[in-house]
């Protein structure tokens, strides 16, 4: 069955209704952290199929990074266009669908051979033309920069961080953020509540008479030791292997690499 309704951009299109479907992606990695929740997403662009007048709209969904090739239900998504199984994707964002090159010249290519007719999002339809074609490229590639921007950033702040001769990472046990600082510019302090415990630890393991399984149990058992409490981790005693990383870190000593 056919239905002919008239776009968000004003075209018309025929479109077969069970060839339609929902794409949604989010990846747990600090880059996307802003991105709305599969549901949300979700939710959004059915309300964007009731606009148009799609009925019964699939949905495909993965919990997978976009910045290399390989999610696997995008993949079985690709497959489906090609197979003439699909050929209209609703997506809430153009960077959904890819944040790398190969990605993003599989969607164009399926464009270019009229198997995809049409990708569409809350605010525009892209169709097989040459701007729209080249908007949404420009779309996904601009998610690439994005990511590419965000890492070359995070290096040189980690860089200039070490030069001034902070440990260019989080704090290490006893030790704290200074939470109150300017961004780019947080220093580590002693944590008050731990560092006087962590120096015990120190104390009893330079007098070579105490194996470092018996210090955390002295620490966990006697001493209270409990990691700093975040959201959703933290608050618990310390584990054997960190005990390990603990008494063979040389930032203990004053150095880091």
């Amino acid at each position: 069955m056919k239905l002919t309704v008239l776009s968000i951009d004003g075209c018309v299109d025929v479109t077969p209704m069970n060839k339609v479907v929902i794409y949604a992606r989010k990846s747990s990695e600090a880059e996307e952290r802003q991105a709305l929740s599969i549901d949300s997403q979700i939710n959004e662009m059915n309300v964007t199929a009731q606009k148009m007048g799609f009925e019964h709209v699939r949905v495909l969904q993965e919990s997978k990074s976009a910045k290399f090739p390989g999610r696997p239900v995008f993949n079985q998504m690709l497959q489906e266009i090609r197979n003439d199984k699909i050929n209209t994707v609703l997506v809430w964002n153009p960077d959904r669908l890819s944040r790398n090159p190969e990605d993003q010249g599989a969607i164009i290519s399926l464009i270019d051979s009229k198997r995809l007719y049409q990708v569409i999002t809350p605010t525009k339809t892209f169709l097989n033309n040459p701007m729209d074609k080249f908007m949404l490229g420009f779309f996904m590639m601009n998610a690439k920069l994005e990511n590419d921007s965000k890492g070359e950033n995070v290096k040189r702040g980690l860089k200039t961080k070490a030069e001034k001769g902070w440990l260019p990472s989080g704090a290490k046990p006893g030790y704290m953020n200074d939470k109150y600082a300017e961004k780019g510019n947080k220093t580590i302090q002693k944590d008050p509540e731990r560092f006087p415990l962590i120096l015990k630890a120190w104390e009893l393991m330079s007098t070579g008479i105490h194996s470092p399984v018996a210090i955390l149990r002295k620490m966990n058992n006697e001493w209270g030791y409990r990691t700093i409490k975040h959201k959703r981790i933290g608050g618990k005693p310390m584990s054997r292997s960190m005990i390990y990383i603990v008494f063979t870190d040389p930032f203990y000593y004053g150095e880091f690499e």
